[in-house]
């Protein structure tokens, strides 16, 4: 045993003598041995490289880690403590996808822009659209067009798409058409074609150039030949509304369509918006189902009500009921309160108060402060026959919160709760 451990001592020694030592290529005693502190002559550089490394493999569970997230995310925040750029970077996406560890996209911000403030210029380019889109935190037009410079000069193309639109929009730097103009221009040179809606976006408002229609419309077929998806959708709102094109409800619903399918998410809405519009020619329910269910799958809660809507008119609450239990596996508070409702009313399921309460309870403890969830609640228990327990819950509400029912009142016109039975 210990000529092994003299043995691995030598073996330390020499490779953390080299900062950029291929740690990929150790066995994982050594790299767990480096990475753990290792001899007096590893570095703290050398270490965090290790760590990292550690951490990658529990993350695919290959040379001979088992997989773990756990332990993962572990290796990744002593890396990242550590100062590497690289597991600081990783770090991040597991705070931003909750992958080993709770979801904190004030984490993710955090710990993407210490990774770019290490020239790890793709973090810089994540920094900045949290920062910009209010991710994590307030939005900081100012700290997003910093972190877009340094992804931009970085050669991330993505970057110099975000940078221009600060220039387009005078988001955090003063508007400057040149700018815009210029690093649009490279973002397209290395084939970053969503850069097309941008051009599109800025002659067909005017945005730090003069409008253009003929260069709005220009762009964006241009956009569209390339399937870049925002292209699609915007030329469907053009042909909706005639801003400058000619009005054709039937090309805009090809364009929503091409654009939809591309997976945008306004053209999906979009869709829906006619397909659940009665007074439409488009009306079609059953296609207003498909396209709210995707909104729905890609997290997007606002259509969670339109998807109940749609469902209870055609009378298909088991496909409803999959879909809610789908997403309240995923903490999704609006999705256990209507799988409440579902239980207790006995739609499409057999009626179990006990299994409405628990759906409800879940709810309120994922949003301790949102008080319909404990509405909900009273009026579930009612359901119930459980009265007095449901007017403690009420009384509860009142108390925590008593602008509730005052909104209520003025929302409704009539008093909230009124003739309770007793």
């Amino acid at each position: 045993m210990c000529i092994k451990r003299l043995i691995l001592s030598i073996l330390v020694a020499f490779f953390c003598s080299h900062l950029y030592a291929q740690y990929s290529t150790y066995d994982f005693s050594l790299l767990k041995f480096v990475a753990e502190g290792g001899s007096s002559s590893t570095s703290q550089s050398d270490m965090a490289t290790a760590q990292n490394e550690l951490a990658i493999r529990y993350y695919k569970g290959s040379g001979g880690a088992p997989q773990s997230y756990e332990k993962a995310v572990y290796w990744y925040s002593k890396s990242a403590n550590n100062g590497d750029r690289y597991a600081q970077n990783n770090l991040a996406y597991a705070y931003l996808n909750g992958t080993g560890i709770a979801a904190d996209p004030s984490q993710a911000r955090y710990w993407f822009e210490k990774s770019g403030n290490q020239h790890f210029h793709s973090a810089s380019l994540m920094a900045g659209k949290m920062y910009y889109n209010g991710e994590g935190g307030a939005v900081d037009y100012y700290r997003a067009a910093k972190l877009f410079k340094d992804a931009a000069f970085g050669e991330i193309a993505e970057g110099m798409y975000y940078y221009a639109l600060c220039f387009a929009e005078g988001h955090g730097v003063q508007i400057d058409s040149t700018k815009a103009l210029l690093w649009v221009d490279r973002a397209i040179e290395k084939d970053y074609y969503s850069a097309y809606w941008l051009l599109g976006y800025m002659y067909s408002n005017g945005k730090a150039v003069k409008k253009d229609d003929w260069s709005a419309r220009y762009y964006y077929n241009k956009g569209d030949e390339l399937n870049v998806s925002g292209c699609q959708n915007d030329l469907g709102v053009a042909y909706a509304t005639g801003s400058f094109v000619e009005k054709d409800m039937n090309r805009a619903m090809e364009y929503y369509l091409k654009a939809a399918h591309n997976g945008n998410t306004t053209a999906m809405s979009n869709l829906v918006r006619n397909y659940n519009n009665k007074d439409s020619q488009f009306y079609d329910p059953s296609q207003a189902i498909i396209w709210c269910r995707q909104l729905v799958e890609k997290g997007d809660e606002r259509f969670i009500s339109v998807l109940t809507s749609l469902y209870e008119d055609m009378g298909d609450y088991k496909d409803a009921i999959k879909l809610y239990e789908s997403q309240a596996t995923k903490g999704n508070t609006i999705a256990l309160n209507q799988l409440a409702y579902y239980y207790a009313q006995g739609k499409g399921v057999n009626v179990d108060y006990n299994k409405a309460l628990s759906y409800i309870e879940k709810a309120i403890s994922l949003a301790p402060d949102d008080m319909d969830y404990q509405d909900s609640k009273g009026e579930i228990l009612v359901m119930k026959g459980d009265i007095n327990k449901a007017k403690k819950v009420w009384k509860l509400i009142n108390t925590q919160q008593p602008q509730y029912y005052e909104n209520w009142i003025k929302k409704y016109g009539k008093e909230p709760r009124p003739s309770t039975p007793s």
